[in-house]
């Protein structure tokens, strides 16, 4: 007996697309706890999350910006920017010298 296997469909490639692209800035917050609590490499980390990270950093609109470092600070302990502005600095996405956010 042999299985008749068929190879994926454009259909299911499409969906892993759209799923993986869903994921990946879904999972930057637990990214960011994990790498506040040593669980995650700084440097590694921050290089998977650089887009993420510069738009956080450097994007607009300002609204997308404080979504994702509110979202990035939902589980970490107050304030996140010393830890987003880690791994911005190791993604060079931004230069040493420059100085956090300050939360209200």
């Amino acid at each position: 007996m042999s299985i008749d296997r068929k190879a994926p469909s454009a259909a299911f490639w499409a969906t892993v697309v759209v799923v993986a692209l869903l994921l990946y800035p879904i999972s930057f917050g637990p990214a960011c706890w994990m790498v506040e609590r040593g669980f995650l490499p700084v440097h590694r980390t921050s290089m998977v999350y650089r887009p993420v990270l510069w738009v956080a950093v450097r994007g607009k609109p300002e609204a997308v910006r404080r979504a994702l470092i509110w979202y990035g600070g939902l589980a970490t302990h107050p304030p996140l920017d010393p830890v987003l502005w880690q791994m911005a600095v190791e993604s060079h996405v931004i230069q040493s010298t420059y100085r956090p956010l300050m939360r209200h």
